[in-house]
């Protein structure tokens, strides 16, 4: 009878011990789901950001195209504006990639 009781709390000590750590995984997980999900609100306000800034570059290089300015200035508009817009669809990359997660 004592060993029947001892393996029964044995069991039972086993499967708290075993409850405790899926609670703490659950905890993690969630934890982990609020990360992913502040960081995709802000990659979205940064992908923003980037369009906005992209569109005011592409606004000055137009302007800048139509002008009798230096060429490099215009170049380096254009360089700007195309970066500005490679930036903007990694962070749309990443933030994809987080989603999936």
């Amino acid at each position: 009878m004592e060993s029947e009781t001892a393996d029964a709390e044995l069991m039972l000590n086993n499967a708290t011990q075993r409850l405790q750590r899926l609670e703490q995984d659950v905890t993690l997980l969630r934890d982990k789901a609020l990360n992913v999900t502040l960081s995709t609100e802000r990659t979205n306000q940064d992908a923003a950001i980037i369009e906005k800034v992209a569109e005011e570059v592409k606004k000055v290089s137009s302007f800048v195209s139509g002008h009798s300015v230096k060429h490099t200035h215009t170049h380096t508009c254009r360089t700007v504006f195309y970066l500005l817009m490679s930036s903007c669809r990694e962070i749309k990359l990443t933030n994809a990639n987080v989603r999936s997660v």
